[in-house]
């Protein structure tokens, strides 16, 4: 008796990523995409968690021009909450909502993606939108899991980076790694 199996491993995910459509910036109106994870929730003694680090960002925007910011919730995070605290924001030239759509319709009007240490970053990244991991007094055995530069996912890792990237959004190219982006165009390939 022989017995044969085949493992899969990673996300098969990624290769419906690959096969989408190319984004293009069609409206002179940027979006950022906070992409938030439960921390308060498993760790609510620690520092960091997923409400500092927003607030961190929102203190970084002075914005000259109109920018959407949309909230991408942990699926089990409470949307209440983020309604109350955005209710409780105004800041000039910043829109602010919450966003639960399904991938296939938020990277196309996505600009800039924030986030940790999330597999939508790496899902974004691949749709050629420009991600961040925000790792500002965090340490990699806290909350970090993904090989960021070998997706092309930039690291935040002191203030003055997250403001530059926050007050100078520019349409640039997305710095995929090229062997990475081609070995998952291979794959997808077979």
């Amino acid at each position: 008796n022989v017995t044969s199996s085949i493992i899969c491993s990673g996300n098969p995910h990624l290769a419906n990523i690959v096969n989408q459509e190319k984004r293009k910036k069609d409206n002179a109106i940027w979006t950022i995409r906070y992409i938030s994870e439960c921390i308060y929730e498993y760790f609510p003694d620690r520092v960091i968690n997923q409400y500092t680090i927003f607030h961190a960002i929102i203190n970084a925007i002075h914005p000259k021009n109109e920018i959407r910011f949309i909230i991408r919730p942990h699926p089990l995070e409470s949307i209440e909450k983020w309604n109350t605290i955005i209710k409780k924001l105004s800041k000039k030239n910043v829109t602010f909502s919450i966003d639960t759509k399904n991938f296939n319709q938020i990277y196309k009007d996505t600009d800039v993606a924030i986030g940790i240490s999330s597999m939508a970053l790496i899902e974004l990244n691949l749709c050629e939108v420009n991600t961040y991991s925000y790792q500002i007094n965090i340490s990699e055995k806290d909350f970090l899991s993904n090989p960021f530069e070998e997706y092309g996912i930039k690291r935040i890792t002191n203030p003055n980076e997250l403001n530059a990237i926050l007050n100078k959004l520019e349409n640039t190219d997305s710095k995929i790694n090229d062997f990475h982006f081609q070995a998952i165009q291979n794959i997808v390939k077979t």
